[in-house]
């Protein structure tokens, strides 16, 4: 005998039979299936409001609003949501034109977002003291040298690091001996 069931998801029917058993995973939208991420919200109606006059509904309907909300709040712990930066999301079209023209496209190590690049740094041999490993014998980053930084637009962490070219050079001087 078959049983069926509907995705809370993409409201499709699934059919199985008894032979392989129910689906933990929809075929279809490939959400699993199961309620434990149900939100289910009770609304409390109060009849004699809706009785009265039409003037009286929207104040009863803030007031509606209000009590789910704090009811809301007390039932969950507000602070394991992500906070949505409103901003950034009216700029994403921008920011997805100057992610496809970068070189490379690092992670946000806080937050996960792209970040985009700033701009360049050259370190001088004023501000460096390069460090000069016994096994290599050298200097392996003398100076000059250039920095890529990087911005996280959600969290503005900023995140650097060596030019393509310096790269090069840092390997070079690692691979060379004497």
């Amino acid at each position: 005998m078959e049983q069926s069931t509907v995705c809370p998801w993409c409201q499709t029917e699934i059919t199985w039979d008894e032979e392989t058993g129910p689906e933990n995973v929809c075929p279809y939208c490939e959400n699993e299936l199961g309620d434990y991420r149900t939100l289910n919200v009770e609304i409390e109606r109060d009849d004699d409001a809706e009785d009265g006059s039409g003037g009286d509904g929207a104040k009863s309907a803030r007031a509606e609003g209000a009590a789910i909300r704090s009811r809301l709040s007390d039932d969950m712990d507000m602070d394991s949501f992500r906070p949505v930066n409103l901003r950034l999301i009216a700029l994403e079209g921008k920011l997805e034109a100057i992610l496809n023209e970068q070189l490379e496209v690092p992670e946000c190590p806080s937050c996960r977002e792209y970040m985009i690049e700033a701009g360049t740094q050259t370190v001088g041999a004023a501000g460096w003291e390069p460090a000069v490993p016994p096994a290599v014998k050298r200097a392996i980053l003398p100076a000059p040298f250039r920095l890529v930084w990087y911005i996280c637009p959600n969290c503005h962490h900023a995140h650097s690091r060596l030019a393509p070219d310096d790269r090069e050079r840092l390997l070079g001087n690692l691979e060379g001996e004497d």
